[in-house]
């Protein structure tokens, strides 16, 4: 969507006094949304029931037409979007029934393939998840140490965090671990300090771990 252009003119003249005028049209676009009941990057399905479930998206902002969603590769197919599309609808609304576990990554782009995209990951299970964990739950580290975390349990796929990391080197190693190294020297006040680290899943829920650190 976007709101009805402002004409913006502009003058060119040569040497000799001649002149041209270009008359621009400006747009204003709002930015492209992919948008579902309950919000957030990941949306969660309980397939518990034996039964499929529908969602329905509903694309905003951007530039028109939006090219079809499609699922994108590398993710699992769980189910299927709406056969119709944008293509020859007024809607901008789609829907995508989930029939079986797994995670699905939901791709649109605007102005026909060519602009920005937009994507929502779906994840699906049909057995109730274990409580979301993380290990070791608490760790002491001089200089220079590393530690490895592992999330489990949960409904994958997880987001970790952690609290300060001006002194240390922090990198997401794989889908479920974290590894956290103390680097550099450590100025006063954080020469013995504890920083949390903590893991989120799909669902919202979140767990964490306590790295104390130590310059003995």
């Amino acid at each position: 969507d976007s709101g009805d252009p402002e004409t913006e003119s502009f003058r060119v003249y040569d040497s000799i006094g001649n002149r041209i005028t270009v008359n621009v049209e400006v747009f204003t676009v709002d930015t492209l949304r992919l948008e579902t009941v309950p919000a957030g990057e990941s949306l969660t399905v309980d397939l518990g029931s034996g039964e499929s479930q529908t969602l329905t998206f509903t694309v905003t902002g951007g530039i028109e037409p939006y090219d079809d969603p499609h699922v994108t590769s590398g993710s699992d197919n769980i189910g299927s979007l709406s056969s119709s599309g944008f293509e020859g609808s007024e809607s901008d609304e789609f829907t995508y029934t989930v029939d079986s576990p797994g995670t699905a990554t939901i791709e649109v782009t605007d102005d026909d393939g060519a602009g920005e995209t937009v994507s929502r990951t779906v994840v699906a299970f049909d057995e109730e998840p274990e409580e979301l964990s993380l290990t070791p739950s608490s760790v002491t580290l001089s200089e220079g140490g590393n530690v490895e975390f592992t999330a489990s349990g949960g409904v994958p796929p997880y987001e970790f965090e952690v609290d300060h990391d001006a002194q240390n080197t922090v990198e997401q190693v794989s889908e479920d671990s974290y590894e956290f190294t103390l680097s550099g020297d450590l100025p006063k006040p954080f020469q013995d300090h504890t920083w949390e680290i903590s893991v989120t899943d799909a669902q919202g829920e979140t767990s964490s771990s306590n790295v104390h650190t130590s310059s003995n």
